[in-house]
């Protein structure tokens, strides 16, 4: 058996990281505010600087992908450039979050009086990576997935 793994493949299996630890990290982050639990607030804050070390990858496999998928039959580069977009823009925005991740995570280890505004700002970060990472892989899957854009035939047919 032949394995070939090509840029495409890798793209798909690494974006899929900072979109669920930056959910996962933002969930934390909430529960860990709500139930004041110190462990859970450092996990939650790697969890979102985690999210951010791994767009960089996902991120700089995104070109190489394009180059695979773009002839295609039935992917157009409007849907490919839609996510590249998308994709830069989400790639700041969860970098900046990760950023403050840090700085929060250090502020509240070194058990400063700014940790909790930090934790908060890194929050409303994290809330916004994680809306804006969900969206770029929503439309990364309309590159290719038919049934996210809504325009496969219905092989059913329809009752009266």
């Amino acid at each position: 058996m032949d394995i070939h793994i090509n840029s495409a493949h890798w793209h798909l299996l690494l974006n899929h990281f900072p979109i669920i630890l930056s959910f996962i990290g933002t969930l934390f982050l909430i529960l860990s505010m709500l139930f004041k639990k110190q462990h859970l607030i450092y996990s939650s804050l790697w969890l979102i600087i985690l999210a951010a070390g791994f767009t960089i990858p996902a991120y700089n496999t995104g070109e190489p992908a394009e180059g695979v998928v773009e002839e295609i039959s039935g992917v157009t580069r409007e849907a490919i450039h839609e996510h590249e977009d998308m994709a830069y823009k989400a790639r700041i925005v969860i970098l900046i979050t990760g950023g403050l991740a840090l700085i929060s995570m250090l502020l509240h280890h070194q058990k400063k009086k700014t940790a909790k505004i930090a934790i908060i700002i890194t929050l409303l970060g994290s809330i916004a990576s994680a809306a804006i990472m969900g969206y770029t892989g929503y439309l990364g899957g309309e590159i290719r997935h038919s049934e996210i854009r809504g325009d496969f035939g219905n092989s059913k047919s329809e009752e009266p």
